[in-house]
């Protein structure tokens, strides 16, 4: 059995209460597939075209959750997807990001970061 995978509609909320929506675009919003443990995932394709939902957020994010509920998801299902995705990100980040000076560090060309001078931990 494959790992599990869901649809949402990203959202970002910003602390200053700003919200965007990175998938968005005219008339509608692409739909993700999230892939349970793995850091990357795609757009929803059906017969080779990219779906469009909308056009309201909130009318895509119905629809996110009539296809989980399809595919015999519930919304604690999904949760646990995204949070074994979130997972996987964190991963990823801590091999890519400096853990002291945060910024974006190719740790393959050695142990210390040419910014700040701190050790891979």
């Amino acid at each position: 059995m494959g790992a599990r995978q869901c649809v949402v509609i990203p959202v970002i909320e910003r602390p200053n209460g700003m919200i965007m929506t990175p998938s968005s675009t005219d008339g509608g919003f692409f739909p993700r597939v999230i892939v349970e443990g793995q850091v990357r995932y795609s757009r929803l394709v059906v017969d080779g075209t990219d779906e469009i939902w909308g056009p309201s957020l909130g009318d895509a994010q119905e629809r996110a959750a009539a296809l989980n509920a399809e595919w015999g998801l519930s919304s604690d299902d999904v949760l646990q997807i995204l949070i074994g995705w979130q997972a996987a990100r964190d991963q990823e980040d801590a091999r890519v990001f400096c853990p002291g000076c945060r910024r974006q560090y190719d740790w393959s060309s050695g142990d210390v970061c040419r910014t700040c001078d701190a050790e891979r931990g």
